[in-house]
Order: C-alpha cells, then sequence, then structure tokens
C-alpha cells in the first residue's frame, strides 16, 4: 500500500496543485526543472508557473481545493485496486523512482505499473497506470471528472510526450468516473471508470508540447511575468495565487461574483462593458429571476419581503417542522445502491 505521503505526491500534480510535486523535483541530481503539472500551470497562465516555483509562499488554497485534493486521493486508490497484482512506485527520491521503474518495466513485463516515473529532456512524467498491451505499454490517465476535458488531452499529450520516447505506448487512455455507476457494495468498483482513447486527439498536441516546454523554460528563467488577471485566473482551474495578483487592483463594492450562478459567458461579456459591480448591470442585461432579484435588492439597499410568501406560509397549520440537510460530492460511492 502506499504511503499517504506518496499518494498526496501523486495528486497534487493531477490537480495542478503546487508543492511537494515542486519539491520532489530538486531531488534529482540533474533537476528537470520542469513537470507535467509545472507545464499545464504555464499553459493556464505564464505568471502561475512562474510564482509557483519562485514565490511559493504567496500560494492560498481553498476548503474546496482541500475537497478536490481528497476525492483525487481516493479516486486513484480505487484505480489501482482494480489491478491487483500491479507495482507501485513509491520512492520519494525521483532519480530512484526513475530506477525502479525501469526495473520493474524490466523485471516484470506483464504486471501493471502505478506511478511509473519517466524523463525525456528534463522533462518529468508520473504516469497513474501503465498497463501492459503487446510489446509495450498502455497508459491511462486517471481523473475524477465525469467525461474527458480540454485540459485533460494538453495533460495526457504531455505524459505521451515524455513516456512514449522510453516506452512503446500501444495507446493513450483518459479514465474518468461513469457517472451511471451503481455500487453493489463490497468493495467492488468494477466499471466505475469508462476509458477513453485519446490517440487522435492528442496526436496534433504532441507536436506542439516541445514548444510549450520551451515556453515555460524560458518563463522560469525572467523576471515575474506580471500577467494581469483575466479569464485565465478560473480556468481550467481556480489558480491559488489570484489574491496576490488581484492585491492592487480596485475591488468592487458588490462583485459580479455575488450574482447566483452566474455563468462565465455572462459574466465575460459584462466584463467586456468594464462592469465588475452588480449594480452597473444594464436593467436589459439578460439575467435569471433570481440574479434579478438579488440586483434589485442591492440597488435598492434594503431586503426584499414577499407578501405572497407570508401568504403561502400562513397556510401551513402547527406544528411546524424545519428540516435542514446538507449534500456532499463524492466520486467513489460508499454506500451500496448509490
Amino acid at each position: 500500500m502506499k504511503s499517504d505521503e506518496a499518494l498526496a505526491t501523486h495528486f497534487v500534480v493531477t490537480l495542478v496543485y503546487p508543492g511537494i510535486q515542486d519539491q520532489l523535483l530538486e531531488t534529482l541530481p540533474m533537476s528537470p526543472g520542469l513537470s507535467k503539472s509545472r507545464i499545464v500551470a504555464w499553459r493556464q497562465c505564464p505568471r502561475r508557473l512562474w510564482l509557483q516555483v519562485r514565490r511559493p509562499e504567496l500560494l492560498q488554497t481553498s476548503a474546496a481545493d482541500e475537497r478536490n485534493f481528497q476525492i483525487g486521493f481516493e479516486v486513484g486508490e480505487v484505480a489501482r485496486s482494480l489491478y491487483p497484482d500491479g507495482i507501485l512506485i513509491e520512492q520519494r527520491d525521483l532519480s530512484q523512482a526513475l530506477v525502479e521503474t525501469q526495473a520493474a518495466i524490466a523485471n516484470h513485463p506483464d504486471r501493471p505499473i502505478f506511478e511509473a516515473t519517466f524523463e525525456r529532456g528534463r522533462v518529468l512524467a508520473q504516469a497513474d497506470l501503465l498497463l501492459p498491451e503487446g510489446a509495450g505499454h498502455r497508459m491511462v490517465e486517471v481523473k475524477a471528472s465525469t467525461g474527458v476535458k480540454d485540459y485533460h488531452l494538453d495533460d495526457c499529450a504531455i505524459q505521451a510526450w515524455v513516456v512514449g520516447a522510453a516506452r512503446p505506448l500501444a495507446g493513450v487512455e483518459l479514465a474518468h468516473i461513469d457517472n451511471r455507476f451503481v455500487y453493489g457494495g463490497d468493495g467492488e468498483y468494477a466499471g466505475l471508470f469508462r476509458h477513453n482513447p485519446l490517440d487522435e486527439r492528442i496526436g496534433p498536441l504532441l507536436e506542439q508540447v516541445p514548444d510549450w516546454v520551451a515556453g515555460a523554460r524560458a518563463t522560469l528563467a525572467g523576471d515575474d511575468p506580471a500577467t494581469p488577471p483575466g479569464d485565465q485566473c478560473d480556468r481550467p482551474f481556480a489558480c491559488p495565487f489570484q489574491a496576490h495578483c488581484g492585491a492592487n487592483l480596485p475591488q468592487a463594492e458588490f462583485p459580479l461574483a455575488l450574482l447566483p450562478h452566474l455563468s462565465a459567458k455572462k459574466r465575460e461579456a459584462l466584463e467586456a462593458q468594464g462592469i465588475q459591480d452588480l449594480r452597473a448591470v444594464p436593467p436589459d442585461f439578460p439575467l435569471t429571476q433570481k440574479q434579478a432579484r438579488v440586483r434589485a435588492a442591492t440597488l435598492a439597499g434594503t431586503a426584499e419581503l414577499s407578501p405572497q410568501a407570508a401568504v403561502d406560509l400562513g397556510k401551513l397549520s402547527y406544528p411546524r417542522f424545519y428540516l435542514d440537510f446538507e449534500s456532499m460530492s463524492l466520486a467513489v460511492p460508499r454506500w451500496a445502491g448509490t
């Protein structure tokens, strides 16, 4: 069983959550300086990568980040449990992990390998699942999502670029949660994951990976890019350096984020007009009924009291009972029948 610390290392990479993986990069005698997670961070925003490496003390994480971390931790454990004869590379020293990976491939060519570690051109990659197939391996990246997202393609392309240079790859797949899966109990999770072949979709991206590597290296070799905040701050992940990058920007008293469930498309349309405060949203802008109520109450400066609510409540007899409950998001079902 892999240690909690080593498991955490892997999912830090998967969620592009800087920290342990950055430290581990330095365990190589000639640190490659770049990993899949760092290149993905650069793809989102050059400044994110620069701050992640040069100013990691500025990073701020949220409860949602921690929740996602735990979900990824659990999903990875379940994925490995489906291959009970697999070999886990749990060496924290990455130079040794490279050696152990090659030894596992040479000595056990017919067994799956978890966290197989490879290096190409001083770029590090660790494959979630490396499954023997023919004369090579099928590489599977495991995600806690319920489908293939665009940024997963970049992720898998970088992995394939690194791993494929060392091992013949019979295929590249992304395994994600099948939301139609119903847990039967007794720890049986066969069928939880849906495997999607990505070879054709990542093919064109493989030619771009060297340019991404060069761009990330150039960013780290220079000064703080000072990229201004924008859409990239939340796509595809909420950047943990937003507080730092936005510290000197004027803050709206009533930011657009207060409008419930405001879509990214509508937010971008408003921001394109220079609107940051919900009170400045034009009356004819298409808001939902709830968003319009929030805007109206904010402009009025008073709570909205609905006479109809009093009428409806008056129809209820006594005694009255109130039930409040909280829901939770589980990527891996825990109770039979769910």
